[in-house]
């Protein structure tokens, strides 16, 4: 997930339950083109997530009623970001719809279509919507690889990688055994033959290795979730969050120092911060992403990791915006984008590493959100300078680099 996403938690009570849903929690807000589901594709997904997780804490306000109205209105401010993704979507697939019928054999505009299918489904809240999304997905992406085996996705991803994580999404979510075991062959079978062509596919294989574990956790979750309100399972949710982050907080006593498990610590206090920021409850996500750092930090200490790094840059970039002191919330941006590119150097896939890059570029807009959330200091919040071999990168790395050229992208001097 990139630090610099302005995202929201998601009300679908099985996104961060299952790994290979979780950029969704933060990147399901960007711009069409940043990969939300594929292990594999030119984004990074593990650590989160999620993607996993990215998020703007609000400031911390305590003047009562008045901050209270301006949560209000920025939640709806939020909210017309997700209905605005969500257009921007069924715009492409209108596009893509009209491109098809200009041209019956277009497999750049299947696998288009097949992609925004796939984001429409990881930010469904409704399990039957998203399920019917999968379903079209599965067959603009089937239509796709049929007419150009080797067609890429807007986001430079092999529309076979994508297919695949389609059929796993749906083998996740569907009730019938015998069905989902179907879903889940096909999803093996597309990863074969990605593999064949390029060993980056290889994490998937460790994804499927918990597969039953995960469907087993999201229908459970779908079960418990099952009827309730949306209040209610925000405060569902909520308990299950806070019953993570003490049992991961208690593994954390049991094997002191153990890099992997503060990095989920630390993860799971920033998913339970976004939370609780989502109901309101400021001051408990306030505590929740200071905890999130402090444990990342430890993890880090411990043993450099990009996931862990990458993670921390997020609460640090967040732990900035809740920071009232122009001063203090630029210290922690510079040290956001710090951790962002240790990240990245860490990163070993060329394609990845570069997308990684433009993400680093936006980390230095982050002031512009700062001042719009502190209107009252944001004559004293300047823009930190971008570095010019991160300035003359193309505007937009999906629509400007093809796949495959993104890997000439690399890290200048001063990263």
């Amino acid at each position: 997930p990139s630090p610099s996403t302005r995202g929201r938690f998601p009300e679908s009570p099985c996104a961060g339950i299952c790994d290979c849903l979780k950029p969704g929690i933060a990147r399901a807000w960007e711009k069409a083109g940043a990969a939300l589901c594929a292990v594999g594709s030119a984004a990074s997904l593990e650590g989160r997530g999620r993607r996993r997780s990215a998020t703007a804490l609000r400031p911390w306000n305590e003047s009562g009623r008045k901050a209270r109205r301006e949560e209000r209105a920025r939640r709806a401010g939020i909210m017309s970001e997700q209905e605005n993704f969500v257009a921007m979507l069924r715009a492409q697939i209108e596009a893509c719809e009209q491109a098809i019928k200009q041209k019956p054999r277009n497999e750049q505009a299947y696998s288009t279509w097949g992609f925004a299918l796939i984001q429409l489904a990881t930010i469904e809240d409704d399990f039957e919507r998203k399920i019917e999304h999968l379903k079209d997905c599965r067959d603009k992406l089937n239509h796709a690889v049929k007419i150009n085996p080797s067609v890429a996705c807007p986001d430079g991803s092999p529309a076979q990688v994508q297919l695949a994580n389609a059929y796993y999404m749906s083998y996740v979510f569907e009730d019938s055994d015998a069905i989902a075991a179907q879903f889940l062959d096909k999803c093996k079978s597309l990863h074969k033959k990605a593999l064949k062509r390029s060993d980056k596919n290889q994490a998937m294989l460790i994804q499927l290795g918990h597969a039953e574990r995960q469907r087993v956790e999201v229908q459970e979750t779908a079960r418990r979730f099952k009827g309730m309100t949306k209040e209610e399972k925000s405060q569902e949710y909520l308990r299950m969050s806070v019953e993570a982050r003490d049992a991961a907080e208690a593994a954390c006593e049991v094997s002191p120092g153990d890099a992997e498990l503060l990095k989920k610590c630390g993860t799971v206090h920033l998913e339970l911060s976004m939370l609780q920021e989502q109901l309101s409850d400021m001051e408990s996500a306030r505590a929740s992403v200071l905890k999130s750092v402090v444990r990342l930090k430890e993890s880090v200490a411990a043993a450099a990791d990009k996931d862990a790094l990458n993670v921390l840059a997020v609460a640090t970039n967040a732990v900035g915006m809740i920071s009232e002191e122009p001063g203090e919330a630029r210290g922690h941006f510079g040290d956001a984008r710090d951790y962002f590119a240790r990240s990245i150097e860490l990163e070993d896939d060329p394609e990845k590493r570069s997308l990684l890059v433009f993400q680093l570029r936006d980390m230095f807009k982050t002031a512009e959100t700062w001042r719009e959330l502190h209107p009252a200091q944001a004559k004293e919040m300047p823009d930190d300078a971008v570095p010019d071999w991160l300035a003359a990168l193309p505007a937009d790395p999906i629509q400007t680099l093809q796949p495959g050229q993104a890997a000439t992208v690399t890290m200048g001097e001063g990263a």
